[in-house]
């Protein structure tokens, strides 16, 4: 038995991934090695937590869209709206626009327009530095530059804004968002920036982020309000073999991630998986793996020796 086990306070349902085989008889076989009863055990398919939309590890809260995709054309109509509204100096309109182009950004069903986005929290940030707010103001005028780092003050918006993006601009990107799986040049993408390749990090700065990755339904977005480094976590983009990567340690982190990611309350799950048998825990904000049972070696095969010659008939 693993007394390590027994430090958690709700072993009931302790989950054990799988990925398909004669996944029934898994709850019986943990049970035997372990000591815990099969009762406590839940069984958990793989391709449940494939299913599952991103999440997000770290400190960072993801704000994922309620309703139907979106398309550019509606947050260009929005922005121009606003525009407009503020040009006659209706605020409150031109807000309500703002607000509706950016909950439009957040359901993006295509590649975001980075320069409309940067534009329309820069008009955000300009009206709330009017407004006498310039903490929400600043907010606004980082995602501005996250978008476009190059972006230039647009005279026509009020002018208590272009300080605090002069000051924003000088900020540096201390924070990094890094994607599980490693990403490729199709996505996915963060403020409409590719993160791909091995270990892909992006830099970003605190605030409102736009996530963006491809599915079989197309391009998907939501929003990511970061507050330290973040592992944002793709279950869909995963592809099988999954689970046997945990078999070693310089491949093993995916994986983890995966899991904590996609486990409720993750603190302890079992993976079985082609005689494997695993147990993570989360220690502090770290997942460790121990191996509770390692498969033989593949027993080699003698060659098969040569017949002997057969004695000559009528000796």
């Amino acid at each position: 038995m693993w007394p390590v086990l027994l430090s958690f306070p709700a072993l009931a349902g302790v989950p054990v991934v799988v990925d398909g085989g004669d996944a029934a008889a898994v709850p019986a076989r943990v049970s035997e090695r372990t000591g815990l009863p099969v009762d406590q055990l839940a069984l958990v398919e793989l391709s449940s937590l494939l299913d599952d939309p991103p999440q997000a590890l770290g400190d960072a809260v993801m704000r994922r869209c309620a309703g139907a995709p979106t398309r550019m054309e509606a947050v260009r109509a929005d922005l121009v709206r606003a525009e407009a509204a503020w040009t006659r100096r209706d605020r409150v309109t031109a807000f309500d626009h703002l607000d509706l182009a950016v909950a439009q950004l957040g359901c993006l069903g295509e590649l975001v327009d980075r320069e409309v986005a940067a534009r329309t929290f820069l008009l955000r940030g300009a009206l709330l530095a009017e407004r006498g707010q310039p903490e929400a103001a600043q907010g606004e005028l980082r995602t501005a530059l996250a978008f476009d780092p190059e972006l230039a003050w647009t005279g026509a918006f009020p002018v208590e804004g272009e300080v605090l993006l002069a000051e924003q601009r000088a900020q540096p990107d201390e924070l990094t968002v890094r994607v599980v799986p490693a990403g490729t040049s199709s996505g996915p993408w963060i403020d409409g920036r590719t993160v791909g390749g091995d270990g892909a990090v992006v830099a970003v700065g605190p605030g409102l982020h736009l996530a963006q990755h491809p599915s079989p339904a197309g391009i998907r977005s939501a929003w990511l309000v970061v507050g330290g480094d973040t592992t944002l976590v793709l279950p869909g983009s995963f592809r099988r073999p999954v689970l046997e990567a945990l078999a070693e340690p310089a491949t093993r982190e995916p994986v983890q991630a995966l899991l904590q990611a996609t486990l409720p309350g993750f603190q302890a799950a079992y993976v079985s998986h082609q005689g494997w048998l695993w147990l993570l825990t989360l220690a502090g904000d770290q997942v460790e793996t121990s191996e509770l049972v390692v498969p033989p070696p593949p027993v080699e095969e003698e060659p098969a020796r040569g017949r002997k010659k057969k004695d000559k008939q009528g000796d």
